[in-house]
């Protein structure tokens, strides 16, 4: 298959590997959670006689359990992880220069790492690679979902 086919069926994945390890993305993540910005109320003086208080660690618990977005860069991280333990170094060097640091072309990783081919490099690393990471993370995803606990009473 030729590299604009590649862009096409892989270039969301390739666009999230760029983020990968997603530290900064989380910690963010984590931050807006716990101190969220909020405009300030010219009312703030007039509130309920009885206002219901939720104690902040639990809120700050209960926002980060519920939250989509922190649980999808943390998804991604697992599964770039899992691709990753099953692969060789010289082909995990070969996708992070390429797509992570972006310090290298394919053909320029393909000769360093494993003395090979533009072709063979797509071919036998980066498509399989992608592939596995797309199936990955729809496994951890629908394993979240899916995931029920049933106890016998």
């Amino acid at each position: 298959m030729s590299r604009v086919n590649f862009s096409k069926e892989y270039g969301y994945w390739v666009h999230k590997l760029k983020q990968y390890p997603f530290n900064e993305q989380i910690k963010n993540r984590l931050e807006e959670i716990e101190c969220p910005w909020r405009p300030s109320d010219a009312n703030h003086i007039i509130k309920g006689k009885n206002p219901v208080h939720t104690p902040k660690a639990l809120l700050d618990l209960m926002k980060k359990e519920s939250d989509k977005t922190l649980h999808k860069y943390e998804l991604m991280r697992e599964a770039v992880d899992m691709v990753k333990a099953g692969i060789s170094q010289a082909e995990w060097s070969l996708i992070r220069d390429v797509y992570i640091n972006k310090s290298m072309t394919v053909e320029g990783a393909a000769y360093k790492y494993l003395d090979r081919s533009k072709n063979y490099a797509y071919d036998n690393i980066i498509w399989p690679f992608f592939r596995r990471f797309e199936e990955t993370v729809f496994e951890l995803s629908v394993a979240g979902k899916f995931s029920m606990k049933v106890s016998m009473v």
